[in-house]
């Protein structure tokens, strides 16, 4: 209300103003003329002054509300971002974001009703990480490269800004192959008659690109480009905090080295399977390499961790999804087995065994044979206090060192 008071006492000043002016200069010239024709003259500035107000007003008016409307879309725009930035935190998979946004940039977009996000990282085979009213997996095997998309071809390669496409049917029919339209219109572009597109920038380099659809021809303007284009860019930013936050959760949960759980995360999950509520029966297995000293010793350190990697990766093989494997600190491993019974893991312990006979490690023309201890406890039959049960696996691997080593 504020707002609108000061528009209408603003004209109401300028208006005031026209009027005496018109009249004052009418008044100067009666001076010099007849009565009648400075009678006249004041008749008539009277109606030009009016006119004048009437159109400055309206003027006004127009001005006033196209500044409310961009306010108004101003304002809608940054609930749809914060919205979709306080979504950002909670999700774990890339998957989850791009569509996310997606549904975000069509609802910022009025008109559009479909949409896409593509990845471009590989400009060899652009990816569809989101779509909207389209089917996924006839885009998927078209298999799209750069130059294929909208973007590419309308900035010559640039990528450089927003591009609008008013007619798309005849657009595709003009620059693709027969085979291509036809799977663009299995995919779902029949009834599309505009597009919008823009690039999307994550550390200044475009990474992808978002496209918006329209079943109305034209149906984007210069408040559309505006719109999407800060979109973009917020957009960006948020795909930048994603990435840095998934790389951090990483970090804290996977050893850098061997690539699977680290010390702390595996204990913590060892932790939720001892307090499952009602108890589940489980297998905990400690496992420590057996050669390791002597291969740092006489090939060097980095040969010892091609050891470490290649030992982690020749387990996990054997593990099925619901088995949780870490790594306790230099050569010693954990793994859990929920469900399990001792046969079935002796029986994955044999096949692992067996492979490092079969496989050992090459180290450039060396051979090193590769092997393990362990020791394996079940709960709750063996033991149900959660720390002894540790001392009892860490016990029973050392028993195995030992028989290994008289054996061998």
């Amino acid at each position: 209300m504020n707002d609108k008071f000061t528009v209408f006492l603003k004209n109401l000043l300028v208006g005031s103003f026209v009027m005496i002016a018109s009249i004052g200069t009418s008044y100067l010239v009666s001076l010099y003329t007849s009565n009648t024709f400075g009678f006249m003259s004041i008749l008539i500035a009277i109606l030009v002054a009016g006119t004048l107000t009437h159109l400055f007003n309206n003027f006004s008016f127009r001005n006033y509300k196209e500044e409310h409307d961009h306010l108004a879309n101003d304002l809608e725009l940054k609930e749809i971002l914060y919205d979709l930035l306080y979504k950002t935190s909670s999700y774990e998979e890339d998957e989850e974001l791009y569509e996310s946004i997606i549904d975000a940039a069509i609802k910022a977009v009025p008109l559009s009703d479909k949409g896409s996000i593509l990845d471009v990282r590989n400009p060899s085979v652009v990816k569809y990480v989101a779509v909207r009213g389209f089917e996924k997996h006839v885009l998927d095997q078209m298999k799209l490269s750069l130059a294929d998309t909208y973007l590419f071809k309308e900035t010559y390669g640039a990528m450089d800004k927003t591009v609008v496409i008013k007619n798309s049917v005849n657009y595709n029919k003009l620059h693709s192959n027969d085979d291509k339209v036809d799977d663009l219109i299995a995919a779902g572009t029949a009834g599309i008659r505009s597009t919008i597109c823009t690039p999307i920038r994550v550390m200044g380099e475009v990474m992808g690109m978002i496209n918006l659809d329209s079943s109305k021809k034209n149906a984007f303007d210069e408040k559309d480009i505006h719109t999407i284009e800060i979109f973009a860019l917020e957009v960006g930013k948020m795909i930048q905090f994603f990435e840095v936050m998934k790389e951090n959760l990483y970090l804290s949960q996977y050893d850098s080295m061997t690539k699977i759980y680290n010390r702390g995360f595996f204990y913590e999950l060892h932790h939720e399977l001892y307090h499952r509520m009602p108890p589940q029966p489980y297998i905990f297995i400690a496992t420590d390499l057996n050669n390791l000293k002597e291969v740092n010793d006489t090939f060097g350190h980095s040969t010892g961790d091609q050891l470490i990697v290649h030992y982690a990766t020749t387990v996990r093989k054997y593990l099925d999804v619901n088995c949780i494997f870490g790594r306790y600190g230099g050569d010693e491993f954990n793994i859990l087995m929920p469900g399990k019974t001792i046969e079935e893991a002796e029986e994955i312990l044999q096949g692992i065994s067996d492979d490092f006979a079969q496989k050992p490690l090459n180290n450039q023309g060396e051979t090193i044979k590769v092997s393990f201890s362990y020791g394996m406890v079940r709960y709750p039959e063996d033991e149900k206090n959660y720390e002894a049960l540790i001392i009892l696996a860490d016990q029973r691997m050392y028993e195995h060192k030992k028989r290994s080593k008289l054996e061998g």
